[in-house]
C-alpha cells in the first residue's frame, strides 16, 4: 500500500474537538491514518478540516506514533500561547485572513507546524473566527463574539456548579446529609427533576448528566438510577409510587374542602326523606372486602307477587353536596377514589366517603333505591328509582357470604334474603348469557400493604357473593339507563362493540375454564365508548347501560345521580347532553390516569411480594406464546410473566418456574422453567 500523502499528518474535527493522524493511504477522498495511540481509523474527507505539511516516517508503524506524539506536543505548546480574542481584536474589522497570516500573528511565524496549531485552536475555538471552504478564516462579528463570551461563562460556572454539586451530593452519601447544604439542595432537585418531571427540562438535563457523573458512566436508565440516589440520600421513600408525583395527584384535601366537609357532614346528620321500611332479615346487605370503609351500595330483596323485587340500594351524596361547592368541586378535580395497596385517596373527604355518607347499620343515610321487580325466569317486570333515608341491617364480607351460601358457619337472619339474592342472581346471569354477554370469569387479587410488607390474597372466580353482587350493580346500570331512556334524561351510556373477526377462531384449542382462554379473550375485547345515544354492551350484554352504584368513588356516578334526581324532583336535569359529554370527557381521562396509578401500584407491590419467593419455585399456567418465549400466568399473584426455554409447550399448560430474580422498582423478573 503506498500514497503520496504517506506520512502526512491531518487534523480531523471530532464531538471531542481537533486530533491528529499519520495518513498511510488516501483512497477516493478517505484517508486511513494512524492515531496517536497506535489505532489505524479510517477518515472521510469532510472530517480532515488541515492537510499540514509536516510528515513523519509512516513505517514502522511504532515510528510514525513516535513521530506523531512528538509533533502534537509541540501543538499542543503553541496552542496553549495562543492569543486568539488579540488576534481577532487586530482583524475584526478586515475581511477574511489566510492561515499564513493568522499563524504569523498568533506565532510570530508561518512554519507547518505553526499553520497547523494556528488551524488547531480556530477548530478548538470557534468564538473569533470561522473556517470558510477555501481554507481562509472569518472573524466574527462583535455581537456574535460577546454572545459567545457570555456562553462560554455560563457553562464555565455550570461546569463548577455541577463539579461543586456532585462533591456534596458523594459527601452525603457517605455521611449524614446536611440539610443546609445548598448545593446538596441543588442536587437533590436536579435528580427529582429528572424522576418527576423527566430529561427535557433544564433541571432533568443536569440530572441525567449529575447521574452519570455518579456513576462514572452514562445510564441506560438515568430515572431509576436518579430515584436509586434519592432513596439513598434519604430524599425518597424507596416504596413511592412515582406517578402519583409524576401525574400530580393530591393525596389529601385542602384545609378549605375538609372544613366544608364538616358542614356536608352536619347537613348529612338532619337531612330529609322517606323514610327506609324493612322487616327483620329483609333489609338492605352491604357485601363488601373487609378492609372497605366507604360503603356506597347495598342490596334487599322481598317475595312479590309474580316474582321478586329486588332494591339495589345506592349512597346518595348528591342529597347534601353541591356539585359546585368547595366538596362538589375537589371531588370532580379528583374523579374517583385512587385505591394503593398500601393507602387510599378517596374522592371525597373521608368525614364524608368513610363516615357521614357511607351506608351504615349505626345511622341513617340519604340513598337511592333503584327497584326492579324481576319474574322467576329473569325477566324485568317493572322498575322505580326512590330517594329515601335508612339505615342497613348488616354489613356482610364477601367470605362469610360465600360462608353462609355454602351452608357452613352460622345462619343469620337474613340469610334467606342472600339466598334468594343468590339464586336471583343465577337466572339474570344466565339471561344475559342468552343475550350475547361474555363471561370472563378470571380470579382476582387483592394486594395490601400490612406494617409495610405486601400481603396478596388470591380471590378465586368461584365466590358466589362476589358473582351476585356484580349481577346486581349491572341490573342496576341497566335499570338507570332504560328511566334515563325512557324519560328524555340526558346520561352517558357505556356501550362496546364486538370484536374483529372470529373469536372462535382465536379461542381455538385453549382449555374451557383455562387462564389462557381468559387472557385471550380479554385481548379480543374492543374498548368501551361513552356514548349520549343508549347501545350495546358486548361484554355485560345489556343495551342502554350507565354506571351508578359507586356515587362515593366515581364523579361520572355521582353526576348520574344528580341528572336522574333532578328530573325526578323538577322534572328536568341540570346539564344538557352537551355539556354533560364534555364533562365526562375531562372525568373520563382522569380516571384512566387514576387506573394507571392504581395498576402501577400494584404491580409494584405484588413484584415485592414475589421477590420474597427469590429461589422458590411458584405454578403458572402458560396464557400465550410469542415466538420462543411464553407467557405465563402465576396462580398467586395473577402476573403475566415472560418465560424463555419452556420448549414447546403449549397455551393452557400447567407450568412450575423458579423466581431467579426480581426487581420491583425496574419492573424486571427472571424466571426459570424448574
Amino acid at each position: 500500500m503506498g500514497t503520496a500523502d504517506a506520512g502526512r499528518v491531518v487534523l480531523g474535527v471530532f464531538d471531542s474537538g481537533p486530533a491528529a493522524g499519520v495518513v498511510l493511504d488516501e483512497r477516493a477522498g478517505r484517508f486511513t491514518v494512524l492515531t496517536a495511540d497506535g489505532v489505524q481509523a479510517t477518515w472521510s474527507g469532510d472530517r480532515v478540516f488541515f492537510k499540514s505539511a509536516v510528515k513523519v516516517p509512516a513505517y514502522p508503524l511504532q515510528s510514525a506514533v513516535g513521530g506523531l506524539a512528538a509533533f502534537t506536543e509541540r501543538l499542543r505548546a503553541m496552542v496553549g500561547s495562543a492569543d486568539l480574542a488579540g488576534a481577532w481584536e487586530l482583524l475584526s474589522d478586515a475581511g477574511s485572513v489566510t492561515g499564513l497570516e493568522l499563524a504569523e500573528l498568533l506565532f510570530s511565524t508561518s512554519d507547518p507546524a505553526a499553520l497547523a496549531a494556528a488551524a488547531w485552536v480556530i477548530e478548538s475555538d470557534g468564538t473569533y473566527f470561522r473556517r470558510r471552504k477555501d481554507g481562509s478564516y472569518q472573524p466574527a462579528q462583535a455581537q456574535t463574539v460577546e454572545s459567545a463570551i457570555r456562553a462560554r461563562q455560563r457553562d464555565e460556572q455550570e461546569r463548577a456548579r455541577m463539579t461543586t454539586v456532585l462533591a456534596a451530593v458523594r459527601t452525603a452519601m457517605d455521611s449524614t446529609p446536611d440539610s443546609g447544604d445548598s448545593a446538596l439542595a441543588s442536587g437533590i432537585g436536579w435528580l427529582q427533576s429528572l424522576v418527576y418531571d423527566g430529561p427535557d427540562g433544564r433541571d432533568g438535563k443536569r440530572g441525567i448528566e449529575l447521574v452519570s457523573l455518579l456513576r462514572g458512566a452514562p445510564a441506560s436508565d438515568p430515572d431509576v438510577c436518579a430515584f436509586d440516589y434519592l432513596v439513598r440520600l434519604n430524599a425518597a421513600d424507596p416504596d413511592e409510587i412515582l406517578s402519583i408525583r409524576r401525574n400530580r395527584i393530591p393525596l389529601v384535601f385542602e384545609a378549605a374542602v375538609e372544613a366544608a366537609a364538616i358542614d356536608v357532614a352536619n347537613k348529612a346528620s338532619i337531612c330529609g326523606g322517606s323514610p327506609l321500611q324493612w322487616a327483620a332479615g329483609s333489609g338492605p346487605l352491604a357485601i363488601d372486602d373487609e378492609t372497605t370503609r366507604d360503603v356506597d351500595d347495598a342490596l334487599m330483596a322481598e317475595p312479590v307477587p309474580g316474582g321478586t323485587r329486588v332494591h339495589v340500594i345506592v349512597s346518595d351524596p348528591g342529597a347534601v353536596i353541591d356539585l359546585h361547592g368547595p366538596v362538589g368541586t375537589a371531588g370532580m378535580e379528583r374523579a374517583s377514589s385512587l385505591y394503593l395497596p398500601a393507602m387510599t385517596v378517596p374522592m371525597f373527604p373521608k368525614s364524608l366517603s368513610e363516615a357521614a355518607l357511607s351506608l351504615s347499620a349505626e345511622g341513617d343515610r340519604p340513598m337511592i333505591d333503584f327497584a326492579v321487580t324481576v319474574a322467576p325466569d329473569g325477566t324485568v317486570l317493572d322498575s322505580s328509582i326512590g330517594m329515601f333515608r335508612g339505615r342497613l341491617e348488616a354489613r356482610v364480607t364477601y367470605d362469610e357470604a360465600d360462608d353462609i351460601l355454602a351452608g357452613s358457619g352460622n345462619r343469620p337472619v337474613w340469610a334467606g334474603t342472600l339466598e334468594s339474592l343468590d339464586a336471583l342472581a343465577v337466572v339474570l346471569r344466565t339471561r344475559r348469557i342468552a343475550d350475547g354477554a361474555v363471561m370472563l370469569d378470571r380470579d382476582e387479587y387483592s394486594v395490601k400493604v400490612v406494617d409495610g410488607r405486601p400481603m396478596v390474597r388470591h380471590l378465586p372466580r368461584t365466590s358466589r357473593s362476589r358473582r351476585l353482587v356484580a349481577e346486581f350493580m349491572i341490573l342496576a346500570g341497566a335499570v338507570a339507563g332504560r328511566f334515563a331512556r325512557q324519560n328524555g334524561i340526558p346520561v352517558v351510556y357505556r356501550r362496546q362493540d364486538p370484536p374483529d373477526g372470529d373469536v372462535t377462531e382465536r379461542l381455538k384449542g385453549l382449555p374451557a375454564g383455562s387462564r389462557a382462554l381468559s387472557y385471550t379473550m380479554l385481548r379480543t375485547l374492543k374498548r368501551g365508548e361513552l356514548t349520549t345515544i343508549p347501545g350495546f354492551h358486548y361484554s355485560l350484554g345489556v343495551v342502554g347501560y350507565t354506571q351508578v352504584t359507586s356515587p362515593l368513588r366515581r364523579f361520572q356516578d355521582f353526576l348520574a345521580h344528580l341528572q336522574i334526581k333532578g328530573f325526578l324532583k323538577d322534572g328536568v336535569a341540570p346539564m344538557d347532553q352537551d355539556k354533560l359529554m364534555a364533562v365526562f370527557g375531562e372525568l373520563e381521562a382522569r380516571s384512566e390516569l387514576v387506573t394507571r396509578v392504581e395498576r402501577e401500584a400494584r404491580r409494584y407491590w405484588t413484584l415485592k411480594y414475589l421477590q420474597t419467593f427469590t429461589g422458590s419455585r411458584v405454578d403458572g399456567e402458560v396464557v400465550s406464546r410469542i415466538g420462543a418465549r411464553v407467557l405465563v400466568e402465576l396462580v398467586d399473584t395473577g402476573l403475566v410473566l415472560p418465560l424463555s426455554g419452556a420448549g414447546n409447550i403449549q397455551p393452557g399448560s400447567p407450568i412450575t418456574v423458579v423466581v431467579r430474580e426480581v426487581d420491583p422498582r425496574r419492573d424486571h423478573v427472571t424466571l426459570n422453567v424448574a
